[in-house]
């Protein structure tokens, strides 16, 4: 099963992002800021100037309770060196339309 997707999107306006959309359920061979690092990198290596919203669907009951979507790496003495985000949507958490 395929749990991300990258969608090259024109908007009215005439901008060109990309979207990369994951899915998730309650476990994960790897940390889902890993995964979404990753992605983040190889999409800015291979689409240098691009602009790319990144949205993480968690959709297990409680899955992603804990992932606030923004991290920060700081060097030994307290710098920070690196931050990333990604919107997260638990769709546990909505409640169905009648």
């Amino acid at each position: 099963m395929v749990t991300d997707k990258i969608y090259d999107v024109l908007l009215k306006d005439g901008r060109n992002p990309l979207f990369h959309v994951e899915f998730q359920g309650r476990t994960t061979h790897r940390p889902m800021k890993w995964r979404v690092l990753d992605t983040m990198l190889c999409l800015g290596e291979g689409q240098p100037g691009r602009t790319c919203y990144h949205l993480v669907f968690y959709t297990g009951r409680n899955a992603g309770r804990n992932d606030p979507g923004v991290y920060q790496v700081y060097d030994p003495d307290g710098n920070l060196i690196l931050t990333w985000s990604y919107r997260i949507i638990r769709l546990w958490e909505i409640r169905p339309m009648n």
